[in-house]
């Protein structure tokens, strides 16, 4: 009986029910896809950090490798290149620092060290490159850096 009366009682109310229920999972749904759009944000974010501090990795190396050819010394592999870099992949911008390692053909050791920031621009710092065995070489501007077309649409045009 106490079913019964609550269902009549429940009738009488029965909209308010109605929209109750009808909203809840409604609610549950906005939240489930907010939550998954939040997911998605935080990917791609995490995606653009890890594609800028490749492309700084990459600039800097490829510098390292065109003046170690200048200078006629030629590496087995290119550089394997760490990087403590604080990044903005919004502006597609690095700062901090880039350390790689590499070896000659002769099996001298070489060590790189970048120091500075990369954005779309251009890049700024300077690049310390120790040859075992030979007078350090510093590259005081990276040719041809540019994080621009990394992340979205930051880079600078030739306009």
């Amino acid at each position: 009986m106490r079913w019964r009366s609550r269902i009549n009682d429940a009738k009488s109310h029965g909209a308010a029910i109605v929209v109750v229920l009808m909203s809840m999972p409604m609610i549950v749904s906005c939240n489930s896809a907010d939550s998954v759009a939040q997911q998605a944000a935080a990917a791609a974010r995490r995606a653009a950090e890890a594609a800028t501090g490749d492309a700084a990795v990459v600039a800097v190396s490829a510098a390292a490798t065109a003046a170690l050819a200048a200078e006629g010394i030629q590496l087995v592999a290119p550089p394997d290149c760490t990087r403590d870099l604080t990044i903005n992949a919004e502006q597609a911008t690095a700062r901090g620092t880039v350390n790689c390692l590499a070896r000659t053909r002769d099996s001298r050791a070489v060590q790189v060290t970048f120091d500075g920031s990369l954005s779309g621009s251009g890049c700024e710092g300077r690049v310390l490159i120790n040859v075992q065995g030979r007078d350090p070489l510093t590259i005081s501007a990276l040719p041809k850096c540019n994080l621009g077309g990394v992340v979205g649409n930051s880079g600078a045009s030739d306009s």
